[in-house]
């Protein structure tokens, strides 16, 4: 429990995310991303130094999403990019 602590006081700090980028099974990935609004597919692009995830779409434009905002999952769908 102790360690779970120290990580999460940890987390936001430049060897946090750089870990996080690392391990991220997401980046590169089309992703579902499920919003209040609807859904919608874009891809996993990068991962912003405050953790947020940037994803990407067909037409260059890209959205930073924060933790709560959406809803992502690995989606089904091959997108053409």
């Amino acid at each position: 429990a102790d360690q779970y602590l120290e990580r999460m006081d940890e987390a936001g700090t430049p060897a946090t995310i750089e870990e996080y980028r690392a391990r991220s099974l997401l980046l590169g990935c089309d992703v579902d991303v499920i919003t209040p609004e609807g859904t919608y597919t874009a891809r996993a692009v990068g991962i912003g130094d405050k953790g947020e995830l940037i994803v990407g779409f067909p037409d260059g434009n890209i959205r930073k999403l924060t933790y709560g905002e959406v809803s992502v999952r690995k989606t089904t769908k091959e997108e053409e990019w």
